[in-house]
């Protein structure tokens, strides 16, 4: 299986519990803004869960910047063009 031919398969509309629809895709570079802005909506006491510091802004610049799909498969979930959910696929 190539990661090229899965990658055609985004962006991925799904239904959810509930019939609530998002859609998947991978992470793009232009996406720090909305992905610096869903963790910060993360409270607090449940962000020092997360391994890495996602309060800071250059963390998510970097990852943004720094996009392997070869070595990890960020995957987002946007509904109504807001990210409500992220995924890493190692």
């Amino acid at each position: 299986m190539s990661l090229d031919l899965e990658l055609q398969k985004f962006p991925k509309k799904i239904l959810l519990k509930e019939d609530f629809e998002c859609t998947l895709r991978p992470l793009k570079k232009d996406d720090e803004k909305k992905f610096y802005e869903f963790f910060k909506a993360v409270p607090e006491e449940e962000r020092m869960f997360i391994k890495h510091r996602v309060a800071d802004q250059s963390v998510i610049r970097d990852w943004c910047q720094k996009i392997d799909l070869g070595r990890n498969l960020p995957l987002l979930a946007l509904a109504d063009g807001k990210i409500v959910g992220d995924a890493t696929l190692h």
